[in-house]
C-alpha cells in the first residue's frame, strides 16, 4: 500500500494521468508525470519531458520512485506501436525503476473477444480478434511477470471532459445501430482517476480488475438519452450488414474490493459535460 509522502511516476500523463496526480498530490505524494509535452502536464505535478519509447531518453527519469502508474497511449494505431509502447517502452521503464512498491498498468477491455451480449468478468477467457487486444495482453504480462507487487486494471472507453465526440455525432444525427446491441462499457475520466489513485493506495485481493462503470448500457440508448438532453432528434437506426455485438464487462470486483463510483452510469457522468 503507498501512503503519504510515496513517490509515485504516471507514465503517459495525460488526460487521466493528470487527473489522477492532481488527487496524489493532494494526499501528500510527490508526483512525477512524464510525457513528451511536458508542458500538457498539469501544474500540481513535476512535469518530466521524456518519450519513453527512445531508451536513451530515460536518463531523464528518476531510478527511485515508490509507484509507477504505466497509463501510456500509443499515438497512432498500428501493431508496431503498439508494441513499442505498452511491451517494449513498460519492460524498458520497468528495468530502469529501482524497487517501486506498487506498478500499476493500464489495459483495456479490448482483451476480450466475446461478442454475443455475454457478461464477462476478470475471469473470463481472453481470446480478442484484434492486434490491439493482443498486445495489451502482452503488456499485462510484463507486469505479471515482473516480479513486482502489480495491478493490472482494464478500462472500458473512457469519456469525459473535452471528449466531445459522441456528442458532436448526436447533434449531428448520424445513425445508430439498435440490433444487435453495441454495449458501452464505459466509465467517467474521473472515477478512471479515482480508480487509479483507489488502487495504489489499497491492499488488494486480486491483481486483475475491470474499470468500468455500473451499467453497460446500448450505444443506442445513451444517444437517445443525449438526444433528449440536448432537445434534438433522436438518431435514425441503422441497419449495417456484418455487425457483429458486443460484450458486457461487470464491475462487481473493484466494487467489492471497496471503490465507490462516482458516476456510476452515463447519466450521472454526462450531466456534468453537457453543462460544459
Amino acid at each position: 500500500m503507498i501512503s503519504e509522502g510515496a513517490r509515485v511516476l504516471i507514465a503517459g500523463c495525460g488526460d487521466v494521468g493528470n487527473e489522477c496526480g492532481r488527487r496524489l498530490n493532494k494526499i501528500g505524494m510527490e508526483v512525477l508525470g512524464v510525457r513528451r509535452n511536458a508542458a500538457a502536464v498539469d501544474g500540481s505535478i513535476k512535469a518530466i519531458a521524456c518519450d519513453l519509447t527512445q531508451p536513451e531518453a530515460l536518463r531523464a527519469v528518476p531510478k527511485g520512485v515508490d509507484a509507477v502508474i504505466f497509463c501510456m497511449t500509443p499515438g497512432e494505431r498500428s501493431e508496431a506501436r503498439y508494441r513499442t509502447v505498452f511491451v517494449d517502452a513498460q519492460q524498458r521503464l520497468m528495468d530502469h525503476t529501482i524497487g517501486p512498491k506498487r506498478w500499476i498498468f493500464v489495459s483495456s477491455t479490448a482483451v476480450y473477444g466475446q461478442s454475443d451480449g455475454e457478461w464477462v468478468d476478470e475471469t473470463s477467457v481472453t481470446e480478442p480478434s484484434r492486434y490491439n487486444g493482443r498486445v495489451l495482453l502482452e503488456g499485462e504480462q510484463v507486469a505479471q511477470c515482473s516480479g513486482l507487487d502489480y495491478v493490472n486494471v482494464r478500462f472500458g472507453g473512457i469519456y469525459g471532459p473535452g471528449r466531445m465526440r459522441l456528442l458532436s455525432l448526436v447533434e449531428r444525427g448520424d445513425p445508430c445501430v439498435e440490433s444487435p446491441p453495441q454495449y458501452t462499457n464505459s466509465i467517467h475520466r474521473d472515477d478512471c482517476a479515482g480508480l487509479l489513485a483507489f488502487a495504489l493506495q489499497t491492499d488488494l485481493e486480486h491483481q486483475l480488475y475491470l474499470g468500468v462503470d455500473e451499467y453497460p448500457a446500448p450505444a443506442h440508448e445513451v444517444r437517445d438519452w443525449l438526444a433528449d438532453q440536448l432537445q434534438v432528434d433522436r438518431p435514425p437506426r441503422n441497419a449495417v450488414p456484418g455487425v457483429v455485438g458486443s460484450k458486457r464487462c461487470a464491475n462487481a470486483r473493484i466494487r467489492g474490493a471497496g471503490y465507490r463510483f462516482v458516476f456510476p452510469t452515463f447519466r450521472e457522468g454526462f450531466v456534468g459535460v453537457l453543462d460544459s
